[in-house]
């Protein structure tokens, strides 16, 4: 998880404990593999879904629920 945090404080200026995010300007998932689950990893796919499939990009609200249906639904 150190690994992404860097990442994401390089790229953001920004402090943070995350496993996981999805970088909109780089159109990238960071995931830590050793501290993430497979959860984490739908969460984050569904950010990049939300991003890719829009031809305008939705609001954020928009892109966090996808994200959590992803998460909650991926081994249904």
């Amino acid at each position: 998880a150190r690994e992404v945090s860097g990442v994401y404080k390089k790229f953001y200026g920004k402090k943070v404990d995350h496993i996981a995010f999805y970088s909109l300007s780089k159109k990238t998932i960071f995931i830590s593999v050793d501290d993430s689950r497979l959860q984490v990893l739908a969460h984050e796919i569904g950010h990049m879904v939300a991003d890719h499939y829009f031809t305008v990009r939705p609001p954020y609200t928009i892109h966090e629920l996808m994200a959590q249906f992803a998460e909650k639904h991926v081994t249904d």
